[in-house]
C-alpha cells in the first residue's frame, strides 16, 4: 500500500492512474477505523479499480473544541486495516490541506437548522470545505459514505449538484449503516464508552425500532416521540433530537434533486456519558 502525505504527490498518483485509464474509488474517513469503514471498502471491491482511503480529523467541522482534543485516533492500527483490506493507496495529508480553505460558505438553510446543523453551528461548512477539496483532488469514479451520518451523505450530492462540469464522472455510493450486537451503531467515538455504556446507549437504537413498530396510528407515534425524552433520561441518556422527516422534504430543505424514493426516515441524536451518538432508520 502506497501512503501519501503530500497534495502534490496526491494529483501525481491521480494522474498516473487516470493517463493508464484506472478506476478510481475513493473512502474518505477520519480514522480510527472500524467494522463500519471496512463495510465501505467491501462496497468498493465490487468495482474493478483503484482503492484510495484518506485519514484526516478535519478541525474545521468540530463546533466543541473539546470534541476535536478528544476525538480517537489510532494511526498505526489503522495502517495495518488498510494494508490487510487491500487498499491501494493511502492519502494522509498533513494541515497543508487547510491551507486554502479559508473561504465563507454558504449553504441551504436545511444543513443549519434542521437535524444536527442545528446542535453543530459551522459542522457543515467544516465538512463541505474538505469534501470538496478531497474530492476535487482525487477525482474518483465511486466514493462511498455511510448512511448512519445520512445528512453528511445529504450534503454530498449537494456538492456534485453544485459543482455539475467539476465532479461529473463521480458516482456517490451510500453504505448502510453496520451494528454492534447489541444494535448500536458502530462509530468512531463508540471506541470511548466501555462495554457497559455501549450496551446502555443501544437503547438509542431500540427507540428507532419501537417507533418504527408502531402501527400508523397519528396519535400513538405522537404519544410515543412524546415520551421518548423521559425514557432515554432513565437510561442516563440526554436526547438532542428524535425527528421524522421523508425523502422528498429532506431533499427539498437541504436543495438537492429530489429523490426517486420517498419513504420515511426516523433521525435521533444523544449523549451518553459526554459521548455523542446519532443514529436513523427507515420506514418503508
Amino acid at each position: 500500500m502506497e501512503i501519501i502525505t503530500s497534495i502534490q504527490e496526491m494529483k501525481d498518483y491521480v494522474k498516473y492512474l487516470n493517463e493508464n485509464e484506472q478506476n478510481i474509488s475513493f473512502i474518505p474517513t477520519m480514522g480510527n477505523l472500524h467494522k463500519g469503514h471496512i463495510s465501505l471498502i467491501d462496497e468498493s471491491k465490487k468495482i474493478l479499480s483503484k482503492k484510495i482511503a484518506s485519514i484526516f480529523v478535519n478541525p474545521l467541522q468540530f463546533n466543541d473544541k473539546k470534541d476535536l482534543d478528544t476525538y480517537p485516533s489510532n494511526t498505526e492500527e489503522d495502517i495495518q486495516i488498510l494494508k490487510e483490506n487491500n487498499i491501494d493507496c493511502l492519502f494522509m495529508p498533513n494541515e497543508d490541506i487547510l491551507s486554502d480553505l479559508d473561504y465563507k460558505i454558504y449553504l441551504p438553510d436545511g444543513f443549519g437548522t434542521y437535524l444536527c446543523g442545528r446542535y453543530r453551528e459551522g459542522h457543515f461548512e467544516g465538512v463541505y470545505k474538505i469534501v470538496n477539496k478531497l474530492l476535487d483532488l482525487v477525482r474518483p469514479n465511486f466514493t462511498y459514505f455511510g448512511k448512519k451520518d445520512y445528512q453528511q451523505i445529504l450534503l454530498v450530492k449537494y456538492i456534485l449538484q453544485k459543482n455539475p462540469e467539476k465532479f461529473k464522472k463521480i458516482n456517490l455510493v451510500e453504505c448502510k449503516t453496520i451494528r454492534e450486537t447489541n444494535g448500536l451503531a458502530l462509530s468512531s467515538r463508540n471506541s470511548l464508552l466501555t462495554e457497559g455504556q455501549k450496551n446502555i446507549a443501544s437503547e438509542i437504537f431500540q427507540c428507532l425500532i419501537d417507533y418504527k413498530n408502531i402501527d400508523e396510528n397519528i396519535a400513538l407515534k405522537k404519544e410515543f416521540k412524546d415520551k421518548i425524552d423521559g425514557r432515554l433520561q432513565e437510561k442516563g441518556i440526554e436526547m438532542e433530537y428524535f425527528e421524522v422527516f421523508n425523502v422528498t422534504e429532506l431533499h427539498t430543505l437541504h436543495n438537492i434533486s429530489f429523490s426517486s424514493s420517498d419513504h420515511k426516515i426516523v433521525f435521533i441524536a444523544a449523549r451518553i456519558f459526554g459521548i455523542r451518538l446519532i443514529d436513523n432508520i427507515e420506514i418503508e
